[in-house]
């Protein structure tokens, strides 16, 4: 795995210096996002998706699923349709990959509390080799859906909903099986996702346990934008360094997943001879502030709440970012318990100043 992690490390930056080289220099970020936008439906349009079959109470029918993974290997996964099965008469449950038409059917999946287009989430990553999306169908009726994020050999599960008229017959557990299954497949030894109060107590029926918590955090108004030294857009020789302290942080090989916000980053710099201490991301949902010194850690922040920010979630083990937010005058409205099946990722949750999003951490 380290070899592979150095080896990605390396490409990426090779290439991408190669084809900033060969674009005009005010067209690079437009070169690079096109040919990692190209980079992926060419890798993609190998994909050959499992078999639909229905299950039955009596008997799981199963299927073969094709799946290519980051490195281009070919998944081959003898899966069962998974989870509690549930019959009402001639009616069967089925959980299979999401169509890309289907798309706009999952506009208003998501609780008004979310504030999040689920369509438009889904859309974002679909298609890209980390992203795994499923739904439930009764009767030919989508009634649930699920997504699966995969970083080297963790996988994050994430947005597992279930229409509330469907609710109790064991179809959010047979979301989560398959991606459980899934990730088993392809070889993760950490699966890991953000539960609700809803979920959790159907991921620890699953053996998902608590690891941790993220605070959730609200102000009423935007804080007064301030001057921010040494804070500084990203430039292309920075995204190794990005990579390298986002591996650092969180424990995950994340390279296709985060290089597809590079282009808008911030990054933190003190001293040009010490590299980046830290980076903002504010394409990436709510935004990931990642530091390796609380001093950058609270600039970037900072940075972020200046934009207009008033909500920020934190990990509870990050005291500093914690204390920050309270004397700026957040307060703490809920929190919610970070589980994982198998081992937790080797992550650093002090150097996590702002979640990105519930899916991915």
């Amino acid at each position: 795995m380290v070899l592979m992690t150095f080896g990605e490390l390396t490409l990426i930056p090779v290439v991408s210096k190669y084809i900033a080289d060969l674009a005009p220099a005010d067209m690079r970020g437009r070169y690079l996002s096109f040919y990692w936008f190209a980079w992926g439906i060419a890798r993609g349009a190998d994909r050959r998706f499992p078999e639909r079959q229905h299950c039955t109470p009596l008997h799981l029918d199963r299927r073969i699923g094709h799946w290519p993974d980051q490195g281009g290997r070919a998944f081959h996964a003898d899966q069962p349709c998974a989870g509690k099965t549930t019959r009402k008469g001639n009616i069967m449950l089925k959980i299979r990959l999401l169509e890309h038409s289907e798309l706009p059917l999952l506009k208003d999946f998501a609780p008004l509390e979310w504030n999040t287009n689920l369509s438009v989430t889904f859309s974002f990553h679909f298609g890209y080799l980390y992203y795994y999306p499923i739904v439930a169908e009764l009767e030919g009726i989508i009634v649930g859906c699920a997504q699966g994020l995969l970083n080297g050999d963790a996988g994050w599960l994430g947005n597992i909903i279930v229409l509330p008229e469907v609710r109790g017959q064991g179809i959010g557990q047979a979301l989560t099986q398959h991606l459980v299954e899934f990730f088993r497949a392809k070889g993760c030894t950490s699966q890991i996702l953000v539960a609700t109060q809803l979920g959790e107590p159907v991921y620890r029926k699953l053996g998902f346990i608590e690891v941790s918590r993220y605070v959730f955090l609200k102000r009423a108004n935007p804080l007064a934008p301030e001057p921010i030294s040494r804070v500084r857009q990203a430039e292309e020789k920075d995204f190794p360094h990005i990579l390298a302290l986002d591996w650092q942080a969180t424990g995950e090989e994340r390279t296709p997943f985060l290089g597809r916000f590079f282009e808008t980053a911030w990054v933190y710099e003190k001293d040009p001879s010490e590299g980046v201490e830290g980076f903002y991301l504010p394409d990436l949902r709510d935004g990931p502030v990642i530091a390796r010194t609380e001093q950058a850690g609270r600039a970037l922040l900072k940075f972020k709440l200046d934009q207009g920010k008033t909500s920020v979630v934190v990990p509870e083990a990050n005291i500093p970012a914690l204390d920050f937010l309270k004397g700026a005058g957040f307060e703490e409205t809920t929190s919610a318990p970070r589980m994982a099946l198998g081992k937790d990722s080797d992550w650093k949750p002090t150097w996590v100043f702002s979640r990105g999003a519930g899916y991915c951490g």
